[in-house]
């Protein structure tokens, strides 16, 4: 009997520790040895060598965060609100365990598909849990890379790149008061 209640107590333990999904705060490393790109290739229109890690706080180490999407952005170089931003690349991802970090190495991002984009100056940008996924603090969602790119020419494809399917209108309104204007 007494094996049987140990085991059953150990057992309510487990699975009151189990791994859950459970929201938490989502946010890009603004470290810049962190954070950063190789090259900007004119010819193919690709930024090269793309890095930086995207970080969980949390409560639970083995908890995760529910999936949620990580933009690439542009900002034409001088602006700064939500009107001017370009969206270059969109990452889904599964979640990531709380306290925990997602990093992307090597990573090209293409511009030839990248809808309005026109000959400039742009700061590259990171913007975690873009698509709004749960609900956590969204005033260390979005950080500027330092170095920025010179698009002398456009190269384009047939396709054009899509918004992430979770935005609507609301989502880019300035009076929001979780975009940081300063970036």
């Amino acid at each position: 009997m007494k094996h049987n209640l140990f085991f059953s107590f150990l057992l309510c333990a487990f699975y009151s520790h189990a791994q859950q999904v459970r929201p938490a705060n989502v946010y890009p490393s603004n470290l810049e040895e962190n954070m950063y790109f190789n090259s900007f290739d004119q010819q193919t229109n690709e930024i090269k060598g793309l890095h930086f890690y995207v970080l969980s706080d949390g409560e639970m180490s083995g908890d995760r965060t529910p999936a949620f999407e990580v933009t690439i952005y542009l900002m034409p170089e001088g602006k700064s609100s939500r009107e001017d931003l370009i969206v270059a690349k969109v990452y889904q991802l599964d979640g990531i365990y709380h306290m925990g970090k997602h990093e992307f190495k090597n990573e090209t991002v293409d511009l030839k598909n990248v809808k309005d984009l026109k000959p400039g100056r742009y700061r590259v940008g990171i913007w975690v849990n873009s698509n709004r996924a749960f609900e956590e603090n969204t005033n260390d969602n979005a950080t500027l890379f330092r170095d920025a790119i010179e698009i002398t020419q456009i190269i384009n494809k047939p396709n054009v790149q899509k918004k992430s399917s979770n935005w609507d209108d609301d989502d880019w309104d300035d009076d929001d008061d979780d975009w940081d204007d300063s970036l």
